[in-house]
């Protein structure tokens, strides 16, 4: 039969224990505690995962007037469409000719009306050739190219939590991994009094 020893804990309590063998130990494979721990780990990483992906694709979503091959043509405003929205905002109609043919947009600068080109008024629209009606006025996109800085602080404060909830639960259940397979387990008797 195994001898008893103590355990010592803080405030000098002291408990009697007696050292299982490997096979009387509990099972760390078949914990529900660690199914558990693998579970949340595994929702961490799944989370960061899909704010990554889902950062990348929107960032790139953004970006896309300055990179993805929008071609300069020639507009002319055809209209201005006041409206509001959280504030007074103003989209300007837009008619353009590309690849022969006449194609009409509608491009929204984040501002009123005041101070927008007047109608039949000349001006340069980027253009997507893929969609001509995703257009951009050339000089009035600095709310479109601020954008990218604003979604980018955002993304990252996300990212950065999803990250922190990754590393904790990966953190957790690594080390409870390393406690139950290296440690001694032993059985303690307490008495109450």
């Amino acid at each position: 039969m195994l001898q008893p020893d103590t355990v010592q804990f803080p405030d000098g309590l002291q408990l009697p224990a007696i050292a299982l063998s490997p096979e009387a130990t509990p099972g760390w494979k078949v914990s529900v505690l660690r199914r558990r721990l693998q579970r949340r780990a595994v929702l961490a990483a799944t989370i960061f995962a899909v704010v990554l992906l889902g950062s990348v694709f929107e960032f790139g979503s953004i970006t896309r007037p300055y990179w993805g091959g929008f071609i300069s043509v020639p507009a002319i405003v055809t209209s201005p469409h006041p409206y509001y929205s959280r504030g007074d905002h103003c989209g300007l109609g837009l008619r353009f000719t590309l690849d022969g043919q006449q194609h009409t947009a509608t491009f929204d600068p984040a501002s009123t009306c005041a101070g927008m080109p007047a109608p039949q008024t000349m001006v340069t629209a980027s253009v997507d050739p893929s969609d001509p009606s995703h257009a951009l006025v050339v000089g009035l996109d600095r709310f479109q190219r601020n954008l990218p800085y604003i979604f980018a602080f955002i993304d990252a404060i996300w990212l950065s939590m999803a990250g922190a909830f990754l590393g904790l639960s990966v953190t957790i259940y690594r080390s409870l991994r390393t406690l139950t397979g290296s440690e001694q387990w032993r059985q303690l008797t307490p008495s109450v009094l």
